[in-house]
């Protein structure tokens, strides 16, 4: 659920989509301090790709073409699936806002045009996941006290993004 606009988008939620659009594959992963991950089917949690430990950040960057009638007269959300904690949406290097709570999604009118986009999807996770690993296989770079706070055999919770990036258009 992400702040700005709540009402508008509330009132668009409730209507049924004119259109949608998928972003397909061909996303990038970048983890800070790590090789770009190609994604050729579409996001994947980065605990699903070895990278089970990483806390931070992680930036999904998509392409998509819009058609110039997609957009035109319309309000936009970009729908979210499958956000393991939380995400900013990005478009054409507009910020359209940060999802931190089911339905996670993003108005990108103002940012979506007609052709070419590009679409990130910065997506952080808690410390959780780090601290796991650390009991699992100690580093010494974590606080001990800290380090201490999950036992080796905790469960490792989904990060990232798992589902798809989903262009929803409503008339005006």
């Amino acid at each position: 659920m992400l702040v700005d606009g709540d009402d508008e988008r509330l009132a668009v939620r409730s209507a049924t989509p004119k259109a949608e659009l998928r972003i397909a594959g061909g996303w990038e992963l970048t983890l800070p301090g790590r090789s770009a991950i190609r994604l050729e089917d579409g996001p994947v949690p980065w605990t699903d790709l070895g990278e089970e430990g990483f806390a931070g950040v992680g930036a999904y960057t998509g392409l998509v073409d819009v058609d110039a009638a997609f957009v035109k007269d319309r309000r936009i959300l970009a729908a979210l699936d499958g956000v393991g904690d939380i995400a900013r949406v990005v478009v054409n290097e507009v910020d359209c806002g940060i999802g931190w709570t089911a339905p996670f999604e993003a108005d990108v009118t103002r940012a979506l045009r007609p052709g070419r986009n590009v679409v990130v999807v910065e997506v952080a996770n808690a410390w959780m996941n780090r601290l796991i690993a650390e009991a699992r296989q100690p580093t010494g770079q974590i606080f001990a006290p800290v380090a201490e706070v999950y036992e080796p055999r905790a469960e490792i919770r989904p990060a990232g993004l798992s589902g798809p990036v989903v262009l929803r258009a409503y008339d005006r």
